[in-house]
C-alpha cells in the first residue's frame, strides 16, 4: 500500500505492483516452503491482474466515494486512493496465495484465483476503511516530518 504512495511518475506503479507482487509470492512460498519457480508467479500474478482489470473500476468508485468524507485533500487524494485500492489487492491476493499453499501445498492458480477474487469483494467497504485510514494516517505522519511516503 506504501509503494502506491511512493509512485509519483508515469508508469512506477506498474514496477512497483509487479516487484511487490514477486517478493508477496516469494515469502509466502517461503513461508510455507513450498518451491516455485518464478515463471510460475509471473504467470500467476499475470492472471491475477486480469482479474483486477475486471473489478478495478469497482474499487475505485468505492474509495473513491469514501474519500467525500474527507473534503479538500486536493492531490493527496490520488495517491490515496492508488494506496487504498493496492491495499486491498495486495491483501486479498495474499490471503488466496497463503489459503492455497497451507491447504494444497502448492500454487495453483485456479483455484487461488478464485478465492482472490471472492476475497477482493468480501467485506469490500470495511476493508477499505482500515485501509483509508492506515494511509491517512501515515500520509499526515510524513507531512509532519518531512520524511518520504514510501
Amino acid at each position: 500500500m506504501f509503494g502506491a504512495l511512493a509512485a509519483v511518475g508515469p508508469g512506477t506503479d506498474v514496477l512497483i505492483q509487479g516487484y511487490l507482487g514477486i517478493r508477496l509470492l516469494k515469502e509466502l512460498c517461503a513461508l510455507y516452503e513450498v518451491p516455485v519457480r518464478e515463471v510460475d508467479m509471473q504467470r500467476f500474478l499475470d492472471l491475477a491482474g486480469n482479474q483486477i482489470k475486471r473489478s478495478f473500476n469497482l474499487l475505485l468508485a468505492l474509495v473513491g466515494n469514501m474519500f467525500k468524507a474527507f473534503p479538500g485533500m486536493g492531490t493527496v487524494v490520488g495517491g490515496m486512493l492508488h494506496a487504498v485500492v493496492y491495499g486491498l489487492i495486495f491483501e486479498s491476493l495474499g490471503k488466496a496465495v497463503a489459503r492455497s499453499l497451507e491447504s494444497r501445498g502448492d500454487l495453483v492458480s485456479g483455484p487461488t484465483l478464485r478465492m482472490f477474487e471472492d476475497d477482493l469483494s468480501e467485506n469490500l467497504e470495511a476493508r477499505a476503511k482500515r485501509l483509508l485510514q492506515l494511509a491517512w494516517t501515515r500520509q499526515r505522519g510524513d507531512e509532519g516530518t518531512g520524511t518520504a511516503t514510501g
